[in-house]
């Protein structure tokens, strides 16, 4: 292993990087998921009036395994982007958030968190992922439209329809009539 290597917590080829603290962590991400999905069996998954105590822990372990899964895999063995990159713009697409996008993305679940009350699930959720992808994360309008419809009224949706999970409705009159 070469001394850049040690510093930098990198091995493999030239062409590809191998984060190992990437890998370690994706490593146990992976172990709390499952640890968590084994823990809400025992709970019990269902019940005569819906989804039981265990249903969401063993969902969200079950997910949080599976994304943890397909990280350490892209950690494991991914293409070196800096040194192949075709643009300056594509090697800085490996930049990790800076801390103006994390204190803002902090301040926007705050104001999530007070809006929700207010403006409903849907308007709050729509708005906040509206705000991120557009405007933290710069992406494009038709994609930033698609995931907040469907990260906002399609979630709603899935809760109050199929998983008879009720969540919060608007507490202005007029938006709570429209059914928001």
């Amino acid at each position: 292993m070469a001394p850049e290597d040690l510093r930098t917590g990198t091995i493999g080829f030239p062409e590809y990087v191998r984060s190992i603290p990437g890998v370690v962590a994706a490593a146990l991400f992976l172990l709390f998921g499952l640890a968590t999905a084994v823990a809400a069996i025992p709970l019990g998954l269902w019940t005569p009036l819906g989804p039981g105590p265990g249903f969401f822990p063993l969902w969200t372990g079950l997910i949080v395994a599976a994304a943890s899964a397909v990280w350490g895999l892209g950690q494991w063995r991914r293409p070196n982007i800096v040194e192949h990159a075709a643009t300056p713009e594509a090697a800085a697409a490996e930049v990790p958030a800076t801390p103006r996008q994390i204190i803002t993305t902090l301040v926007s679940l705050l104001a999530l968190a007070a809006l929700l009350e207010v403006l409903g699930f849907q308007l709050s959720v729509f708005l906040f992922l509206v705000f991120q992808l557009k405007f933290v994360a710069r992406r494009s309008w038709l994609l930033t439209g698609i995931l907040s419809l469907a990260g906002s009224f399609g979630v709603y949706s899935l809760f109050s329809n199929v998983l008879s999970v009720p969540l919060s409705g608007a507490g202005i009159p007029f938006l709570y009539d429209l059914g928001l």
